[in-house]
């Protein structure tokens, strides 16, 4: 009989995962649940041109039922991916390797009112988008942290590849965005994990 882990050796023993694997391990529960759904959709549709309208009617049901349970899955191994990957960082680092893109821009907009809230913004914060070399349609979270940084008025620099630097001092103005940018120097990075 198989001994139930405790939440602390759960925890314990994702972290000893490689990034690929606990992504697969996590995230897989809800792509088989989409599966599910768009089967159900095309049962549904099946029996609509058949003219089985009730059948039709709890085919959907039961396709937007999976198609919900699908998106709690997905929020849940979010979460536990970015607390994985960001265990040891400090408040001015945030990893989203693992993360999809809405779920990236939802952490590092969360991250930033935190640390404005408190003060915090005597340092920037560093973003860790990754290359996107896993991705296989290419890097998109660099694209869409900057576009959130461009439509909230956040200052940023790209670092090193797959790393972006957010300035947090709430919301700079275009005039002193255009200061910044009189001096492009190259950007020191200094890791602290």
């Amino acid at each position: 009989m198989a001994r139930k882990m405790s939440n602390d050796e759960l925890y314990k023993l994702l972290r000893q995962m490689s990034n690929d694997e606990l992504y697969k391990l996590l995230r897989q529960d809800a792509f088989d649940l989409r599966e599910k759904a768009k089967t159900l959709f095309r049962e549904a549709q099946d029996a609509q041109r058949c003219r089985n309208h009730e059948l039709c009617k709890k085919l959907k049901k039961q396709a937007h039922s999976k198609l919900t349970e699908a998106q709690q899955w997905q929020k849940v191994a979010a979460e536990i991916i970015f607390n994985i990957t960001n265990a040891k960082n400090n408040k001015f680092v945030i990893d989203l390797h693992g993360l999809h893109t809405s779920e990236a821009v939802g952490y590092v907009s969360q991250r930033l009112v935190q640390l404005n809230e408190s003060n915090d913004t005597a340092q920037p914060l560093l973003v860790i988008t990754g290359r996107g070399i896993h991705s296989r349609l290419g890097p998109k979270l660099p694209t869409a942290i900057k576009d959130f940084c461009d439509e909230n008025g956040y200052y940023y620099k790209e670092g090193k590849p797959g790393t972006i630097l957010v300035y947090i001092t709430t919301r700079f103005s275009k005039s002193l965005k255009s200061h910044f940018e009189e001096y492009e120097e190259p950007l020191e990075l200094k890791w602290v994990f």
